[in-house]
């Protein structure tokens, strides 16, 4: 299947000539509970992220999203990050970008272990994350996991619960695009190291 590790480009970090970020968000409306939606894709050709409940909401908002659930292939870096998925959720992506059975295994059963593991043309990794709650004096730390796969030019997350983790990694890219660039396992690295600069 033509996924994106089979197109060479990199993305160039999305700047203006002046030296300042172009990376937008377009709003993210908050439902009823005031909870943010559950699929955010980021596509460095628009530099934007675009936030919907649904995947077919989210094809109709992003056109950059639809050509890659109708054909596996996009051009440029891209993100897609999906808050607590509904197995539907991780076989409709698992069929379009062809994820190994194992993997969607792993996600489906919040597999607890941290791992690294590589399959053809993406990685895998799951990586057990602190939860920083208020807490008494001397009470531990919960965890919960996040999940990735990363392909050449693009990274799908995971996460489970009201987990702000992918939030804050989309701020630091904001705050960092100018300096950086942008690639599929700098996100990923971001995503493992964000937890250690945001306690």
């Amino acid at each position: 299947m033509g996924l994106v590790a089979d197109h060479p480009t990199r993305a160039p970090t999305p700047t203006l000539t002046n030296g300042e970020s172009i990376l937008r968000e377009k709003p993210s409306t908050p439902d009823i509970d005031g909870e943010t939606k559950q699929f955010s894709f980021f596509s460095a050709q628009k530099d934007a992220i675009t936030s919907a409940d649904s995947i077919q909401l989210l094809k109709s908002s992003s056109a950059a999203f639809e050509n890659l659930m109708e054909t596996g292939i996009h051009t440029g870096l891209w993100w897609l990050h999906v808050s607590t998925p509904s197995n539907e959720d991780i076989d409709a992506l698992s069929r379009v970008l062809d994820i190994h059975p194992l993997t969607v295994e792993d996600i489906k059963t919040r597999e607890l272990r941290e791992k690294t593991e590589p399959f053809g043309p993406y990685y895998f990794v799951s990586l057990r994350l602190p939860q920083w709650p208020k807490m008494a004096i001397g009470s531990r730390a919960s965890s919960a996991n996040i999940y990735g796969i990363v392909f050449r030019e693009g990274i799908i997350s995971f996460t489970y619960g009201n987990n702000q983790h992918a939030a804050h990694v989309w701020s630091r890219i904001k705050k960092q695009q100018s300096q950086l660039s942008l690639t599929s396992d700098w996100i990923c690295y971001a995503l493992m190291y964000e937890p250690v600069t945001t306690r």
